[in-house]
């Protein structure tokens, strides 16, 4: 099911596809396991919590390839990266460092990284079934 009758029936339907969407993605952060790090570092509710709207936002904006498997393993060291660099310069007397590593927009801050990571590593997840659509010249 999920169609329902009557007109919501798209709606409904976008909105399971969401919700399949959210579920593929936290099983794959449920295995996420980072060399260097103890193996629950992302198994923190907070932690995948970020992480799954970083990576179900990014896919919505991009339905072509969407998530893939694989991408959470690159949104992974972006965000350690960020975290550990907002450790080591907590209460430093550099006001220009204390404000690039300021966690109160790490959200933000993963999601627009991670997304320049995926400008240059997103055709890593085109497929036969799932092209690239290159541009209006077809290149």
């Amino acid at each position: 099911g999920g169609g329902g009758g009557g007109g919501g029936g798209g709606a409904w339907a976008k909105y399971y596809e969401g919700e399949e969407l959210r579920a593929e993605i936290q099983r794959d952060l449920d295995r996420l396991y980072m060399d260097g790090c103890n193996d629950e570092y992302f198994m923190k509710t907070e932690r995948q919590s970020l992480m799954l709207t970083i990576l179900y936002v990014w896919s919505c904006m991009h339905p072509s390839p969407s998530y893939r498997q694989g991408m959470h393993e690159l949104l992974a060291p972006v965000l350690f990266t960020l975290e550990r660099d907002a450790t080591l310069c907590a209460g430093t007397d550099d006001a220009g460092m204390a404000t690039i590593t300021d966690t109160t927009h790490l959200e933000a801050d993963a999601f627009l990284l991670f997304e320049k990571v995926m400008e240059s590593t997103v055709d890593w997840y085109y497929t036969e079934d799932n092209p690239h659509i290159q541009g209006p010249d077809g290149g």
